[in-house]
């Protein structure tokens, strides 16, 4: 079973802003691979099994939530300089990933993502389960995009920096949550295995073709 090591509220102050160490972004953003892609395959898979509703596009597939979360991911890498940004895209098995970043001490992977999902309830009398995370179907996605990253790039450990924009839907402002979790070898084996089934069967549909 995957470990929840971690899941905090991160405040952000003003003296942040004079702190951090920017980000300078390539002139171009780096030339996608050809082929299949983790993110194309899980959207399908997500379809076939109820992560996401019918008709349901991931966030990820919205224009304008896509542009938020580059602007969140540029700003929050910022305040982790010994954060290895956009470390490259990895390929194997014809599939391709990109982590957002690498840390190397401790060993871990580093996701930004700026989302509508709720954060769970922040009030302390009723705060979510400590499986929240883990467990719910609106969260099973970036699990396995983060086990992904995990057999292409070798940590066993994530750390998702998640800008809730809707918080809990019940307080004002945003919220920026981390959560910290350890996958073992065999859940990241069987998401790549999975990755694998499902990449031609993806790849077609992605291209209209109807397959058996």
């Amino acid at each position: 079973m995957p470990v929840l090591l971690a899941e905090q509220i991160v405040s952000i102050e003003f003296a942040d802003l004079l702190t951090r160490t920017p980000i300078v972004r390539p002139a171009r953003p780096p030339v996608r691979a050809e082929g299949a892609h983790q993110s194309d395959i899980l959207a399908h898979v997500a379809q076939k099994v109820g992560w996401l509703d019918p008709g349901e596009r991931p966030e990820e597939d919205m224009p304008i939530i896509w542009c938020v979360g580059c602007a969140w991911e540029e700003w929050a890498a910022s305040l982790y300089p010994d954060m290895e940004w956009q470390p490259g895209e990895l390929t194997a098995d014809g599939i391709s990933g990109n982590a957002d970043g690498l840390t190397a001490d401790p060993l871990q992977i580093e996701e930004f993502k700026a989302s509508y999902k709720s954060c769970g309830s922040l009030n302390p009398d009723t705060p979510p389960p400590p499986d929240y995370f883990l467990k719910e179907k609106k969260f099973q996605m970036w699990q396995h995009q983060g086990r992904a990253y995990c057999y292409l790039y070798g940590p066993r450990v994530v750390r998702w920096h998640v800008l809730h924009i809707r918080s809990d839907y019940k307080t004002f402002g945003p919220t920026y949550k981390q959560y910290i979790v350890e996958f073992t070898d065999a859940e990241v084996e069987q998401t790549w295995s999975m990755l694998v089934r499902f990449r031609d069967e993806a790849m077609a549909a992605r291209e209209g073709v109807l397959t058996a």
